[in-house]
């Protein structure tokens, strides 16, 4: 598998079953998985905190359809993996994990979803995002240290946290998703399978939760933004090159 450089960011370049192995290769040794979109790259830029925690993730798994032609230029059949399909896979591959994140009952509710796909699977601690204080998650993972960690907690607040969780348990993989727990619970719908095809699940989402409509004007930026970093590396190796 080959790597991509998107606003300086080393993001993995495969197909799905490609990706997924990547990610599998980490359980039973431990690590940080980013799952970085274009909001969240864009974010990083000026972020310098969640800039840090993307490069010293172990692998940045790219999540969101705006990357694609960026990726495609590294290798002709890259994908995209969703968050969401991601969790679920690497769950299927552990017998112990840990949620946090959601409103109240909503980890236990995705965490029931995610046992019925693998029946042999236990819970480490299912723990609400919105309630439970950081000293209550530290004691829980320093005791359970599970094979899988979810932090479905919204970024950057997620992969900023990441960071300091493995040094508590640095076995345990640590996957950064979202609202992906909504999903598995049930709360919150994934855009149908047309949707999906289409690549269109950005818009789906957009159309069903309207407060998301707010970062379209960075989304649409996006492109601008990766052209201006060329150009920018472009003209710092003119003039290393100059200076030769």
């Amino acid at each position: 598998m080959s790597h991509c450089d998107i606003l300086g960011f080393k993001i993995e370049v495969g197909d799905k079953d490609s990706l997924l192995e990547k990610s599998f290769d980490l359980v039973g040794n431990g690590g940080i998985i980013c799952t970085p979109n274009p909001l969240i790259l864009s974010e990083a830029v000026e972020n310098a905190s969640l800039r840090r925690a993307l490069l010293s993730a172990d692998l940045c798994i790219p999540d969101g359809i705006g990357l694609l032609p960026y990726l495609r230029k590294k290798q002709r059949n890259a994908e995209v993996l969703p968050g969401v399909e991601l969790g679920q896979a690497l769950a299927g591959r552990v017998e112990s994990i840990g949620l946090v994140g959601g409103r109240e009952g909503i980890a236990l509710r995705a965490f029931s979803h995610l046992k019925s796909k693998n029946p042999s699977l236990s819970p480490a601690f299912l723990l609400s995002g919105y309630e439970t204080p950081l000293s209550v998650l530290l004691s829980a993972l320093s005791r359970t240290k599970p094979a899988l960690c979810l932090v479905c907690l919204g970024s950057p607040r997620q992969e900023l946290l990441m960071q300091s969780l493995r040094l508590y348990s640095p076995k345990t993989v640590f996957l950064g998703l979202g609202g992906s727990l909504d999903v598995y619970a049930g709360a919150v719908r994934r855009a149908p399978h047309p949707f999906r095809v289409m690549h269109l699940e950005w818009l789906y989402r957009m159309l069903c939760e309207p407060h998301r409509l707010r970062a379209l004007p960075r989304l649409l930026s996006f492109p601008i933004l990766c052209a201006k970093h060329r150009q920018k590396n472009y003209n710092l190796t003119k003039k290393a090159s100059a200076s030769v």
